[in-house]
């Protein structure tokens, strides 16, 4: 499984990769509340799923890794439906976030060269690149979004974190010279409402626990 998502009612919703599934489960008791998918490429299909993300109005984005595309299921994925985002534009795309207005969503691809673009709410264009392979070079773990429009992303093999703005105004790197806590190998990253990241890593198969820094968005970009 990868980065997971919660929905308004604080449940969990998860991409299952090896099972080509996705799943609602209880964030109260951990109990699965509903199961969807299977493997294939027609819509409700899954070719190994990686991040998900749920917007306010509870439809969950799906980064459909193998078929190079997003999907978008209503309702939690309970109504049995989707609407294919993406194909022909993405390549290998692992993670997804939507935009603090929810207008656009945007995507991290392992593939090609642009690894993080803004797709059109449609589905149908991309309408900015926000990082290429001279950005984001190795890894493809994680990828988070602010709630005053910054996206992060870290490098699986590599100390550093990615970050920039939403509208392509300024981007840059923050590495182990600039913050020394920065775990050696990150596998997840996340935001709070505070603007504070959490980023995950592991060290030696382990986890260690998570980085919260205050001003960490607030360098001044180069």
């Amino acid at each position: 499984c990868n980065q997971p998502a919660f929905t308004r009612a604080g449940d969990v919703v998860v991409a299952n990769h090896y099972q080509d599934t996705l799943h609602l489960v209880s964030g109260t008791n951990g109990a699965m509340l509903h199961t969807c998918g299977a493997k294939g490429d027609a819509p409700m299909q899954f070719n190994e799923p990686y991040g998900v993300c749920v917007s306010r109005d509870d439809r969950v984005f799906v980064a459909d890794y193998s078929n190079h595309r997003i999907q978008e299921l209503p309702n939690l994925g309970r109504d049995g439906r989707a609407t294919l985002l993406g194909v022909g534009l993405l390549q290998f795309a692992t993670y997804v976030a939507l935009t603090p207005s929810e207008d656009a969503i945007v995507v991290r691809q392992n593939g090609g060269t642009n690894r993080i673009v803004v797709l059109a709410r449609d589905g149908a264009s991309i309408l900015r690149v926000l990082a290429t392979t001279d950005d984001v070079t190795h890894g493809n773990y994680g990828l988070a979004m602010s709630p005053s429009g910054v996206v992060a992303a870290g490098g699986t093999s590599e100390k550093w974190v990615f970050v920039c703005s939403v509208d392509g105004a300024w981007k840059r790197k923050i590495d182990a010279a600039q913050l020394p806590t920065l775990p050696a190998s990150l596998y997840g990253v996340a935001f709070d409402s505070q603007e504070r990241l959490l980023a995950i890593g592991g060290d030696d198969g382990g986890f260690i626990a998570p980085l919260i820094h205050p001003s960490f968005v607030r360098i001044a970009p180069r």
